[in-house]
């Protein structure tokens, strides 16, 4: 690396207030409570740069558009996904974005400086958030938004955080702790923490008198800069107007940013008006101030008294009529202070009278930050995209509007010269725009601009900020551009590193002097002609610029400073555990700061750590890994002026065994020895490594190979409880690991006995898998259990898992052992629990229905005493269940959901009684219900046919009746017994003997006689299927076409013969030639109908031919032929374009109609195809024809191959035999039209693309294309040349390696290094094995001499550099020991220098020398500096 790659690193203080036109912007997220629809939200980016340039979208650090800008060009971009930027409140989105860290907010980033602005909406409400750029973010800010006047839930105050760093610890305080936050939770202070990207959204809802003002003024305090964002969505601060608000939101600065003086021109409301219901005067004109110190002064105008004194955190808010009259309806309002102050503009969108002319003026608010006044204001605002731009639906047009009426207010210093621009053109400015006076202020004057449009630029001769008002229909806001005091940061405009550097002050200050620091007397010093606010810096160092705007004071920026462009470098280690690193620059001799020694990427299998004095990185890998980790660190060189820097990247290799220590369990052979099988110690998963297993300890440690283990024995190792050790080893980490010898467990139990209850009257049934967990010690161990009744314990006669038994029954439960060792048996007594006492199971009752509802409600809990005992009865631990059946009671499935049942009818419930500690008993109750009955005789429905009338009986169980017809309610009937109906609906009232009534409703249906319309069947069928017959599905395809009055009492019936006499049984009716059926329609209750139906066979669609066969040409010799679209067969069978055509594999599915048919095919030699043919248009059926299509294959060369030649060369291509030579014909890809030659050889033929038309012989006689390519043979081409004194390496890429390097006549030799080159011109050769023309490049080696002596003698009288001119980007300065230039070599004077400034001798002396140049366009930069003795004669 060469010192002379330069970068730059940059400091940017608390002074760098230049805001909104700026590269960086930041919108924090908002919190919205209206719910209106229609919501829009853009970021309208302009600049002043003609030149167009990107500007990056990001959300969530990711970016999410792009969109590029120029002067007079701006550009918005959508937030399609709202919820990037506006949040909705836990009331409309149940997983609220509040109060919580949530990846919400935008950031953009642009190549160069520009405006941006969140213009944004809802229905009927709109506000517009002016960016501040870099002024807007800090870490101290004071919180403001507008005073609530209304309860209105739609109403809130709201802040949001954004984070521009990782880790940015965020404390908010100072607000009123009775504030009641919309999650809410009461707090007296916010502690969190956010990373880049991420916001913190805070809101309280406008429902609360203690939301109205409690959370003014409360302070923000960050350990890195954050952007804020703050105010009301919805607010309303005129009065108690609760159907009037407005969106009042703009973007906070930093306390370090605020000032003391400031001007305010008057919105679009009243300075003051009367509320007609209250009587009290308002106004939406005001503004908030809030205070930053104690005892804060605030004066109004040309007060001497204040209008406020505030302490910290505390807010004031203006009166109405505070704004003063200029003069033709112009009001301005001056505010100052002793202290800094924030200072927020609140007014109206629209005008308001007094008493108000327009009812939606409260509801058009905007919410304003304020620049403080300063003279070290931009002089010119260039330029603001789309001024009236903002899009709203608004309600009185039911539709979007684009473009909203604006006014532009601009403050000035008095006597400025003003030129307002919109789209490029001069705007006429008039005595009714301005410029007015301020009251209290005599420096400065506003103007104001109604109904501007377009792309605006404002320019003053003087420092300059403007902000807008605009307003329509119940939409207001208003915004600030450029209004913010700053002193210029320098930044990069263009390059990385030396030459390439531009460096840029912004635009628009009077006058600019860019100085370099003197590193010998540490003073800045003025750079010659360096007067723009553009510079290109030459060389390493400090630097700063003075500027001057008006009638400021001169001042100076900070100073930044160049630094090395970082070198990327890696290592490779091997280690167990431990490394120790000792950072060292690969090139140069600088030392290393042990401070500037950091950790860039952490490692993953370990720690690193510095020490910043030793100068060294230890690394220690973690316990038990292994394998490739990696880090990354970086450091600075000590040089003091331009220091190196590297990064490099560590690679390890750690060779540590992964394992690890185990308890291995052997089965007891006697009291105390087991047997072990320790193959079965997984102590590590690395096959890798060799195992010795030891006694002891000692010797394993030492690898003693004494008191071993033998392999033999390994499987199957007796020894008691105790350690043995096995030693790992990989051939570079040896390790010890200890494997403990226990003992597997024995199992017992804790009782043989176990007892369940017959719950369901059908045995006990137990899961024996939970009697073993119950009955054994350890059932978490022992879970390999299985059941007998022999004790002999056969395998293959287990018991099942459900096991029931009706009688105390003995089985032997086997556990086996999950270590392998031998079972255990044991003898376990299963026994069947005694069931809870009652005084009967069965008993009767018997229940009247007195209220004749067919029902009564009873609650069975009351009959429980028919089955228990007095103390049973009154026992509370005693629980009763009901169920509708004896089953249900048993098995207690289906239980009732309590006691309160509904009785219609004679019914039976059962009773189960439980109770802890003894076994279930179930009663029976069966209840006898009584109730009114219905008729025998009566049925619920007759049929008739349905013009007649039929006599009913109500029969002799009933001694009265009650007539009534529902279908005809004035149909007298008599009440008698018998009765003679016509078809309808009745009811008859039946009285039985113990006076019960029933209501009994039956119908008379009238039944239909049949109505046949043979006309309108079309009884011509086709025969689609092919099979020489026409099935018709009598039921479906003819019934319902010819009976016209369909009815289940109407039976269709078809007969062969006019006598009806030979029934057709089958549905699906058959016939192969046009017959004639008979057709009777037989009613049940009506006489029937006859007529008869001519069937008939369709003709099918006509084909010229029926079968034929086709051939194609395989068009890429793979044997497969594609049919994109089998359509364009279907003219081969038919010319009629009505007729469609399917295409089919197997005949089957074209005769089936199925619907795997096919619309392309890849046809291998031959295929068969079937082909189906329709005409919906016509009366004709399908036709089927075969179709087979044969494919014929080119043949192609097999001997036609790409070639490689020298560039300049010729050679011949030959097909080979086997081919139609009177058909081959060639061509070049370049005049494809063109014959070049004919047959199988064609010679003489330069590099180029060919292609040969080739055809075989049948049946390969299709012709076929086949490219080839004679190729250049790649040349190696000389990429660098590096020249090290008399030492030169030559870097060649391309062509074929081996290479062979030559310089000047010399011999071709392997080696690209050659040594002792003389100075002067050379040319270096390279050569490939093709042994075509070698590449050859020109060099220099210069020579650099320390001392001349300009004596006249011709022995170094002059510094001759002159092969310099041979070099590019060349550099050549002499300087005396002050740092001043005294020559700079040029091809002018061929950079030789003679010891002389501007033709006179210099005195005897050392003198700096800098020589810069690159030897080739993409080689890196050679910087020679040193010193250089002038001996003169004097």
């Amino acid at each position: 690396m060469n010192k002379s790659l330069l970068i730059l690193l940059f400091f940017i203080t608390s002074i760098n207030l230049f805001g909104q036109l700026d590269t960086e912007h930041w919108f924090a997220p908002m919190v919205d409570r209206t719910a209106n629809p229609n919501t829009v939200q853009r970021i309208y980016m302009s600049t002043n740069e003609t030149t167009p340039f990107k500007v990056e979208v990001y959300n969530n650090n990711v970016i999410i558009g792009t969109v590029t800008i120029s002067k007079n060009n701006p550009k918005y971009y959508e937030i399609s996904n709202r919820s990037m930027i506006i949040a909705r409140p836990p009331s409309f989105n149940p997983s609220s974005d509040l109060f919580k860290p949530v990846n919400k907010g935008i950031y953009l980033k642009g190549e160069k400086y520009f405006f941006a602005s969140l213009r944004f909406s809802v229905s009927q409400h709109a506000e517009i958030l002016t960016s501040k750029g870099t002024a807007g973010i800090g870490t101290d800010f004071r919180v403001a938004m507008a005073p609530i006047m209304v309860y209105n839930e739609i109403l809130n105050f709201m802040t949001s955080v954004m984070a521009t760093e990782n880790n940015t610890n965020v404390t908010i305080s100072g607000f009123d702790p009775n504030v009641k936050f919309s999650d809410g939770v009461s707090r007296t202070q916010f502690n969190f923490t956010l990373n880049k990207g991420q916001s913190y959204i805070i809101d309280g809802i406008g429902d609360q008198t203690e939301n109205f003002t409690g959370f003014i003024g409360a302070k923000i305090t960050a350990d890195k800069p954050i952007s804020v964002t703050n105010g009301n969505f919805n607010g309303q601060y005129a009065g108690d107007y609760p159907s009037a608000s407005d969106i009042l939101m703009d973007q906070a600065v930093p306390e370090d940013k605020l000032g003391k003086t400031f001007i305010l021109v008057k919105g679009n409301g009243a300075n003051s008006y009367v509320d007609p219901d209250t009587g009290s005067r308002t106004t939406m004109e005001k503004a908030i101030i809030v205070a930053v110190k104690d005892n804060t002064e605030i004066y109004l105008n040309d007060d001497t008294v204040p209008a406020k004194i505030l302490q910290t955190g505390e807010f004031f808010e203006t009166a109405p009529d505070s704004y003063k009259d200029q003069g033709s309806g112009h009001y301005n309002l001056y505010i100052s202070s002793n202290n800094n102050i924030y200072v927020y503009q609140l007014l109206a969108g629209i005008e308001i009278g007094n008493p108000p002319t327009n009812g939606n003026g409260q509801a058009t608010g905007g919410f304003n930050y304020i620049p403080p006044l300063s003279c070290y204001l931009p002089n010119r605002i260039d330029e603001i995209g789309l001024i009236n731009e903002n899009r709203v639906f608004i309600s009185n047009i039911n539709n979007y509007r684009n473009q909203i009426p604006t006014k532009m207010n601009i403050i000035t210093e008095r006597g400025a010269t003003v030129d307002v621009k919109s789209n490029g053109t001069s705007l006429v400015l008039s005595a009714a725009n301005g410029p007015f006076d301020v009251t209290g202020n005599s420096q400065w004057v506003t103007y104001s601009i109604p109904n501007i449009t377009g792309n605006v630029a404002v320019f003053s001769s003087r420092a300059v900020t403007a902000g807008i008002s605009a307003g329509d229909d119940a939409v207001g806001y208003g915004g600030y551009f450029a209004g913010f005091s700053y002193l210029p940061a320098i930044i990069r405009k263009e390059g990385e590193c030396v030459p390439d550097v531009v460096l840029q002050l912004p635009e628009g200050f009077d006058f600019y002097q860019w100085m370099k620091k003197n590193q010998a007397t540490g003073l800045f010093e003025d750079i010659t002609g360096a007067n723009t606010n553009l510079y290109k810096p030459t060389e390493a160092g400090y630097y700063k610029a003075r500027v001057k705007q008006g009638s400021c004071a001169e001042v100076n920026t900070t100073e930044f400073k160049f630094l090395s462009c970082l070198s990327y470098t890696a290592q490779f280690y091997q280690t167990c555990k431990d490394l120790t690193l000792v950072p060292k620059l690969t090139l140069g001799n600088q030392g290393v700061i042990g401070s500037s020694i950091s950790i860039v990427k952490q490692p993953l299998k370990g720690t690193v750590t510095i020490d910043a004095v030793t100068k060294t990185i230890s690394y220690t890998a973690n316990p038990n890994v292994a394998g490739a980790d990696s880090f990354r660190y970086k450091f600075i060189g000590d040089d003091p002026i331009t220091p190196e820097s590297e990064e490099v990247l560590v690679n390890i290799d750690i060779k540590n065994i992964v394992a690890s220590d185990r308890i291995l369990k052997g089965c007891k052979i006697s009291n105390t020895i087991g047997e072990f099988d320790l193959t079965k110690a997984d102590v590590t998963l690395d096959t890798s490594v060799t195992k010795t297993f030891y006694k002891d300890h000692i010797n394993a440690d030492n690898d003693t190979g004494v008191n071993t283990i033998a392999t033999a024995d390994l499987g199957h190792y007796q020894s008691s409880e105790g350690e043995i050790f096995v030693r790992l080893n990989n051939g570079f980490c040896p390790k010890t690991v200890k494997v403990e010898l226990r003992f597997a467990p024995i199992p017992d139990i804790v009782n043989n006995t176990y007892e369940a209850c017959d719950l369901d009257f059908k045995g006990a049934k137990v899961k024996l898998d939970q009697v073993a967990r119950l009955l054994l010690k350890d059932p978490v161990y022992f879970t390999n259990v299985k059941f007998y009744l022999n004790p002999v314990a056969t395998a293959g006669t287990e018991l099942p898992n459900d096991f029931t038994y009706s009688a105390n029954t003995t089985l032997h439960m086997v556990v086996f052992s999950p270590d392998g060792c031998t079972p255990v048996k044991f003898a376990i007594n299963l026994k069947v629990g005694t069931r809870l006492a009652l005084t009967k199971t069965l008993d009767n009752y018997t229940l009247c229905d007195p209220n004749l509802d067919d029902s009564e409600n009873v609650n069975l809990d009351n009959y429980k005493n028919l089955f228990l005992s007095v103390t049973d009865v009154s026992d509370t631990a005693l629980k009763t269940y009901f169920y509708l059946s004896l089953n249900d009671a048993q098995r207690d499935i289906n239980r009732l959901p309590n006691g309160n049942v509904t009785i219609t009818k004679d019914v039976d419930y059962h009773f189960r009684f439980e109770k802890n500690g003894i076994c279930p008993n179930v009663g029976s109750l069966s209840i006898r219900y009584t109730k009114g009955f219905a008729s025998l005789t009566l049925q619920p429905e007759i049929t008739i046919c349905e013009s007649a009338t039929v006599q009913v009986d109500g029969g002799t169980a009933h001694v009265k009746w009650q007539w009534t017809s529902d279908s005809d309610p004035a149909y007298i009937i008599p009440p008698t017994q018998k009765v003679t109906l016509k078809p309808g609906k009745y009811h008859v009232i039946l009285k039985s003997k113990d006076s019960c009534d029933y209501n009994q409703r039956f119908e008379i249906i009238g039944s239909p006689k049949a109505v046949l319309d043979i006309s309108k069947l079309n009884a011509t069928f086709c025969d689609d299927k092919f099979k020489n017959q026409i099935i018709v599905k009598l039921s479906t395809q003819v019934t319902p076409v010819i009976l016209q009055n369909p009815h289940p009492d109407i039976k269709m019936e078809y007969y062969r013969d006019a006598a009806y006499t030979q029934l057709i049984n089958e549905d699906n009716f058959i016939y192969s030639n046009d017959i004639r059926i008979y057709v009777k329609a037989v009613s049940k209750y009506c006489s029937e109908t006859r007529d008869f139906i001519d069937f008939r066979i369709g003709n099918r669609v006509p084909l010229s031919n029926i079968k034929l066969t086709h051939e194609e040409c395989d068009d890429d010799m793979d044997g497969i032929f594609t049919i994109k679209n089998l359509n364009n067969y279907t003219a081969l069978f038919t010319s009629d374009p009505k007729v469609s055509a399917k295409f089919y594999i197997k005949e089957a599915d074209a005769k089936n109609d199925a619907a795997n048919n096919i619309t392309e095919i890849n046809v291998n030699n031959q295929q068969v195809l079937f082909v189906r043919f329709s005409n919906t248009s016509s009366l004709d059926c399908p036709n089927i024809g075969e179709l087979t299509i044969k494919i014929k294959i080119p043949k192609k060369s097999e001997v036609l191959l790409d070639k490689p030649i020298c560039p300049d060369d010729t050679t011949y291509l030959d097909i080979g035999p086997g081919f139609d030579n009177s058909n081959v014909v060639w061509y070049n890809e370049n005049d494809p039209a063109k014959i070049i030659g004919t047959g199988q050889v064609i010679s003489d033929l330069p590099v180029g693309k060919y292609f040969v038309i080739l055809k075989g012989f049948y049946p390969n006689d299709c012709p076929i294309k086949q490219s080839v390519e004679i190729k250049a043979a790649e040349l190696p081409e000389i990429e660098s040349i590096e020249i090290n004194g008399s030492t030169v390496k030559i870097n060649a890429t391309g062509g074929v390696k081996p290479y062979k390097y030559a310089i000047d006549n010399g011999n071709y030799q392997d080696s690209e290094i050659f040594t002792n080159i003389s100075p002067g011109l050379h040319k270096a050769y390279v050569i490939s094995v093709d042994n075509c023309d070698p590449a050859e490049k020109i060099f220099s080696v210069i020579e650099i001499y320390n001392a001349i002596t300009p004596n006249g003698d011709g022995v170094n009288d002059v510094l001759d550099m002159s092969l310099l001119k041979y070099k590019i980007d060349v550099k050549f300065q002499i300087f005396d020991r002050e740092g001043k230039k005294l020559f700079e070599g040029d091809p002018n004077n061929n950079y030789i220098w003679d010891g002389k400034q501007n033709g006179k001798p210099l005195s005897t002396s050392s003198y700096w020398y800098i020589m810069e140049w690159k030897d080739f366009e993409k080689s890196p930069p050679v910087k020679y500096t040193g010193w250089i003795l002038l001996k003169n004669r004097n």
